[in-house]
């Protein structure tokens, strides 16, 4: 019988940073089943890093932990890569430093723009305010941020991680391309058994499909939808910006010769969750396009996926308070960029070292 010490659900994000971990920090012996008729919303996304977010224009949680670690780490990454022969996609570089411009529209936030840039917590993020636009494509407004931001390569991340692990060498199966069914797992005292496979501890990396689990869908989940479109601006190639204003618009990261080809989104719905995009979001973005560049563009693609996200806004992650042989790692929203590689390897140092978990991220027992 086949024994691993781990079985991660999940191909995306959260699955593919806890594999990195387990494998490469901890030397544990990792079987990772990928679904790929269950994408995760990482497959849309574009890896945006916004140090400042919402309303109220708050640091986003814990940024000075979590953002410096996950430049150092998708940089490893990247090198860890390049090491194993598998050389990256030109323009696919694993992490890029951006400049963001916020688009300043109501006089209030102004205030707190520059009252913000004057203190010691902000004042590393926020490089400039300035009343002129950065870009000829602008639309007016009372001034405009620049913001220290960032963007991954998430889609060159996930598909080089199991690439890596598909054609390595090994005497077992190290990815298995199919849809995991809870059906086929049995739990024994201490460990699982899968299809005739001994797992140490299973980890359901499953994205918002966890509401389904019947292990976990008793957590607090709280799904949302998000569309976005891939547009082509003529005008503006090149844009080495993040551009927020109505909605965000970023360069695509692909390996295209193409070099005026962005993603802007996107858009939030917590009652229709179905994967397919809709009229209804199409209109939303292109209203929201109008308020953010004048520059006229074509629209190539419309995309749609469901963020795993939760009602506390912190993500999901630690054994079962039951089966401590099944494990989550789940619910990490829109953020999911940054928080995979730093709770990815939280979890596994709780997973191989008992590693405590803070009580703010501390499973809940079932009810």
């Amino acid at each position: 019988m086949p024994i691993y010490d781990y079985l991660v659900v999940g191909g995306s994000l959260a699955g593919c940073w806890l594999a990195y971990y387990l494998t490469q920090y901890a030397q544990q012996r990792v079987l990772q089943v990928v679904a790929p008729q269950r994408p995760g919303a990482a497959s849309v996304a574009a890896g945006i890093v916004n140090p400042i977010t919402g309303r109220h224009l708050l640091l986003t949680w814990r940024a000075n932990e979590i953002l410096p670690f996950a430049e150092a780490a998708y940089t490893e990454a990247e090198s860890f890569f390049n090491s194993k022969g598998l050389s990256l996609p030109n323009l696919a570089k694993l992490w890029h430093k951006r400049r963001l411009i916020w688009q300043i529209t109501e006089p209030q936030q102004a205030e707190q723009f520059h009252l913000r840039s004057q203190t010691l917590l902000y004042a590393p993020y926020i490089e400039e305010i300035t009343t002129r636009p950065t870009l000829p494509y602008l639309p007016p407004a009372l001034a405009y941020a620049q913001i220290q931001a960032a963007q991954a390569n998430i889609g060159v991340f996930t598909q080089n991680w199991l690439a890596y692990q598909q054609n390595k060498q090994a005497s077992i199966p190290l990815v298995v391309c199919e849809e995991f069914n809870t059906k086929d797992l049995q739990l024994t005292t201490t460990s699982a058994i899968w299809r005739g496979n001994s797992i140490g501890t299973v980890v359901f990396c499953e994205g918002h499909w966890a509401t389904e689990n019947p292990y976990f869908s008793y957590l607090p989940h709280a799904p949302v939808k998000g569309e976005a479109l891939h547009i082509k601006i003529s005008q503006a190639p090149n844009l080495p910006y993040i551009i927020k204003g109505g909605l965000q618009i970023a360069p695509m990261l692909t390996n295209s010769a193409e070099n005026d080809i962005y993603w802007c989104g996107s858009t939030y719905n917590w009652t229709d969750l179905t994967p397919e995009p809709t009229e209804w979001g199409l209109a939303t973005l292109q209203q929201k396009l109008q308020q953010t560049i004048t520059a006229p563009y074509h629209i190539i693609k419309h995309v749609a996926a469901i963020r795993p996200a939760t009602k506390q806004r912190r993500p999901f992650l630690g054994r079962h308070p039951v089966y401590p042989q099944l494990a989550i790692f789940n619910g990490l929203g829109t953020k999911g960029t940054s928080l995979a590689p730093f709770f990815g390897h939280l979890l596994c140092k709780h997973l191989t070292q008992n590693h405590p978990l803070e009580a703010e991220i501390a499973l809940p027992s079932p009810p």
